[in-house]
């Protein structure tokens, strides 16, 4: 007998695929966290850096401290080289210590040594926005006989316009034991601070 021969006919099934909407929740998902991730490590990065500024601040307080603590130590030195270092130290200070003023006015009322004395006014110069530093140049023409300190310290008020200063410079003046030059300095001190109006 003849083979017969059957055919059967088989339908393909197309492929099964995700729609492409499906994908997008995942990538946006991974966006968020990566975002998440940037601003996460911001505050972090910040507060690495306050924390650098907050020590390095830290370093600078303890350095100055550490440098007044010097020169109060040299302003107190039996040599007289070891104070005039101390001083110009204290004329590096840009917001000295009240301890450190305190220092160089005694320094300049009681120290032996003229050349100290007469750098020590040059440093307090550069504190002149104390009233006190003002009030202790003024009188500290009464504590000294020696033209080179008047002198200095004429020139100084002059310099920062201490008005409170005449009074003494009258004195100065007038007192015939007192050096010429001094006295002509005096004289010329009380015009220029007499033409000053503020």
């Amino acid at each position: 007998a003849p083979t017969q021969i059957e055919y059967r006919t088989i339908t393909a099934l197309p492929p099964v695929t995700k729609p492409i909407d499906s994908l997008q929740p995942i990538q946006q998902q991974e966006s968020i966290t990566e975002v998440a991730n940037l601003t996460n490590e911001q505050p972090k990065k910040k507060s690495k850096e306050e924390t650098i500024a907050q020590q390095i601040a830290s370093l600078r307080r303890d350095m100055k401290m550490t440098q007044e603590l010097v020169i109060l130590g040299l302003l107190k030195d039996r040599s007289a080289s070891e104070r005039l270092k101390g001083l110009n130290y204290a004329a590096a200070l840009n917001d000295p210590k009240p301890a450190v003023i305190q220092a160089l006015i005694k320094t300049l009322r009681e120290d032996e040594s003229l050349n100290v004395r007469l750098s020590t006014i040059e440093t307090l110069e550069r504190f002149k926005q104390t009233d006190e530093v003002k009030r202790v140049l003024v009188s500290q023409h009464t504590k000294t006989d020696e033209p080179a300190e008047q002198t200095s310290l004429i020139e100084t008020l002059v310099r920062m316009k201490a008005k409170e200063s005449l009074p003494i410079f009258e004195q100065l003046q007038k007192d015939e034991n007192i050096d010429s030059s001094v006295r002509l300095l005096a004289r010329s001190g009380i015009g220029e601070l007499s033409m000053i109006t503020e």
